[in-house]
């Protein structure tokens, strides 16, 4: 794979679903004591929202993990109290994801737990099934037809609302299964909704441009 995308999938990867979260953000909190929770993970998700990590000015890889154990321990602590929350659990699992990001053993597997068993008492949340697909597309090329699924349970959830992390992570989906015209067609889907985005916009010229130097992987 050449130099250009490997660039701009690896910056595009660290920045998956933190569009998405701009775009769309958390909505039905079970209780305002958890909007600094809500508050934690949009931030979190700018260092730790994809792999591998991207530590900011004033961050670093212990800092990060201190602020996603404490969400870890809150956000445990409420579906204590309220444990059938999809709420809480969707937050758990995006909050255990990133703890994966951030190579924290056992992470991936609660995470999957977490948003699985959201999806069980509300399999139409659209949120569960979002952060199920980032998961997946994070973890390993392997899962992308589970990451395809999840990215488009996603957009049906949402409607007509704009939804630019499901498209983000269906390019990624896509291209790991070697399907570089539905990519190249979603990273074009992603652009009407996040035009000034740098990296995407690499990443579609390579697969419009030059589709021989898209290889299947993660690098």
């Amino acid at each position: 794979m050449s130099t250009p995308i490997i660039a701009a999938l690896v910056v595009a990867a660290a920045l998956l679903y933190q569009t998405g979260n701009q775009a769309h953000p958390p909505t039905g909190t079970p209780s305002a004591s958890f909007a600094h929770v809500d508050q934690e993970l949009v931030s979190l998700r700018a260092t730790v929202g994809g792999y591998p990590p991207r530590f900011l000015a004033g961050s670093s890889r212990e800092s990060e993990t201190k602020r996603i154990r404490n969400v870890l321990a809150e956000l445990t602590s409420g579906i204590g109290r309220e444990p059938e929350s999809c709420e809480l659990l969707w937050r758990l699992g995006d909050a255990y994801r990133m703890a994966h990001n951030l190579d924290e053993p056992g992470s991936a597997e609660s995470s999957l737990a977490a948003l699985q068993k959201a999806l069980k008492i509300d399999p139409k949340c659209m949120r569960a099934h979002l952060t199920l697909g980032l998961l997946y597309v994070g973890a390993n090329p392997k899962f992308a037809p589970d990451a395809e699924r999840e990215f488009k349970a996603a957009l049906q959830q949402a409607g007509k609302e704009p939804l630019a992390a499901a498209h983000q992570g269906l390019v990624f989906a896509y291209v790991y299964q070697g399907r570089v015209k539905e990519a190249l067609d979603e990273a074009e889907l992603y652009l009407t909704i996040e035009p000034d985005d740098v990296s995407m916009q690499t990443i579609r010229d390579t697969l419009r441009d030059h589709p021989e130097r898209v290889k299947v992987g993660r690098n």
